[in-house]
């Protein structure tokens, strides 16, 4: 029997329990322990400032306190003389995501963070403006034209599987680990790409969209000194140049192709209508008032770098979650031939692979892409036993909720079942969020998980992944949580 670690995101370990290795395992009362991936040490006790800025700039995972994994909510002093509350409880979270969202808009933080990409897209925009913008994409994500996009959805994890393959025989060490991070982000990139522009990157490689997100992620997209202290945007930060050149590249391109597609819009005879389609074609039904050129920019930029890189990071650790148990990758297996034998996945069943769900949402509680919200308060207001101020933060914290001691039967522990139709009938509605909820709960949430089981069984029927010994995948967040190292993964054909 192997050892799960609990480390800091250093890669030093601290305390170690028990958890089972693929293959075969001791059996504890005639059952397999489930695995349970190494996972963050969490501070015992508050911080210190410098602690916290150092926790908060090295990876903020680090700076959430152990308690919040056992209590809903958990109140600590901040950075300039503030207050903030981190909440791990589904009735908390409910009052702030539905119940009283409007008292609760996007943190400075987040802000900061979120608009040197996104600009007044549709994740970053508030009130009437936002009001718009969802009303002019909710189209294209209704579920008849998800069905649609299965088929893309498929051939890209065909791609996805074909690029692994070319790996395997082309790799100058026998069965040396690869990177799946990505090739799961080449594969999310090709259905974003065929979403929003109907398959034409000419104006927008996909290489060179993966590079710049990469590149944000790792320069603007990361917190530092200067942000946590709230020091002026204006003061200069050198240290950024790379990310900010990477982002105005993108948004160039994304200028040319609106232009492109104003000066020859498509026929009627053509394919249907994309998302850029819809966005030029949307009108406010009480105005007749249309989507700006920079509005348009700024939601291409949006669901391109929010759109794929959230659902490649849940492929990513559902590939190292499955390589981690056998079993759970051998029923995953049988289900896509039973249901699928050689053939496609389908808009007729991809609705069948139940299991597969399962084993992506149950990717998704223990790795949320997203894995906090931060809001802040505009004025004070009670909520059950927590009482907040103007300008308290509120973060919002996915990773502890879907890690909650009291919430969950071993919350550490990879195990489907959580997602079985009678576990999620027990349940209440805001213990499970990767997506968020209330009214801005992400629009394309029911896309991601058909993709994420599209291209999920593309891969599983026509490969088996093995776990890497020699790399230890732990979680950093930079907007989204990234595997330190990606996810080097032993991959073979079946």
């Amino acid at each position: 029997m192997s050892n799960a670690q609990t480390l800091d995101s250093t890669g030093s370990k601290t305390v170690s329990t028990m958890a089972s290795p693929v293959g075969p395992a001791l059996l504890v009362d005639g059952v397999k322990p489930a695995f349970a991936p190494p996972t963050i040490k969490a501070p015992e006790k508050p911080l210190s400032y410098l602690g916290l800025l150092r926790a908060a700039t090295r990876n903020p995972i680090e700076m959430w306190p152990a308690e919040i994994f056992e209590k809903p909510f958990v109140t600590r002093d901040w950075i300039g003389n503030q207050r903030a509350h981190f909440i791990a409880s589904p009735e908390l979270l409910k009052l702030v995501m539905l119940d009283h969202h409007a008292n609760f808009p996007q943190g400075v933080i987040q802000r900061r963070l979120l608009k040197p990409v996104m600009g007044e897209g549709l994740l970053t925009s508030q009130g009437e403006v936002w009001k718009r913008q969802r009303r002019a994409t909710s189209p294209a994500f209704r579920i008849d034209n998800l069905r649609s996009m299965v088929p893309t959805m498929w051939r890209a994890g065909e791609l996805a599987a074909d690029d692994l393959c070319r790996n395997i025989e082309g790799s100058n060490k026998a069965n040396a680990p690869i990177d799946v991070h990505p090739v799961m982000t080449m594969a999310t990139l090709e259905v974003i790409i065929d979403l929003l522009l109907g398959g034409d990157d000419s104006g927008m490689r996909r290489t060179d969209v993966a590079h710049t997100v990469s590149t944000y992620r790792d320069t603007l997209g990361k917190i530092d000194l200067f942000l946590m202290l709230g020091v002026p945007k204006w003061v200069p930060r050198p240290w950024m140049n790379k990310g900010r050149k990477a982002v105005e590249n993108m948004r160039v391109s994304a200028e040319k192709v609106i232009i492109n597609r104003r000066n020859k819009p498509k026929n009627e005879n053509d394919a249907p209508p994309d998302l850029l389609d819809l966005m030029l074609s949307a009108r406010d039904p009480e105005t007749g008032e249309g989507l700006s050129d920079i509005e348009l920019r700024d939601n291409i930029m949006t669901f391109i770098s929010a759109g794929h890189e959230t659902t490649a990071l849940a492929l990513t650790w559902t590939l190292y979650l499955i390589a981690n148990d056998r079993e759970v990758q051998t029923r995953v297996y049988n289900e896509v031939v039973s249901i699928c034998g050689e053939g496609d996945v389908c808009s007729e069943n991809i609705e069948a692979l139940t299991y597969c769900l399962q084993v992506v949402r149950e990717a998704m509680r223990l790795f949320p892409p997203v894995p906090v919200r931060a809001n802040q308060a505009v004025e004070d207001i009670t909520l059950g036993d927590l009482d907040v101020k103007q300008n308290d933060h509120i973060v919002c914290l996915m990773y502890a909720l879907h890690r909650h001691k009291l919430l969950w039967k071993n919350p550490t522990q990879f195990n489907p079942e959580n997602f079985s139709k009678e576990a999620m009938e027990e349940r209440h509605r805001f213990q499970f969020i990767p997506f968020g909820g209330g009214p801005r709960i992400c629009i394309a949430m029911r896309m991601a998980e058909l993709e994420a089981v599209a291209i999920l069984a593309a891969m599983v029927r026509r490969l088996e992944f093995l776990p890497n010994p020699d790399h230890v995948p732990l979680p950093q967040m930079k907007i989204t949580a990234s595997p330190i190292g990606g996810m080097p993964l032993n991959v073979r054909k079946r």
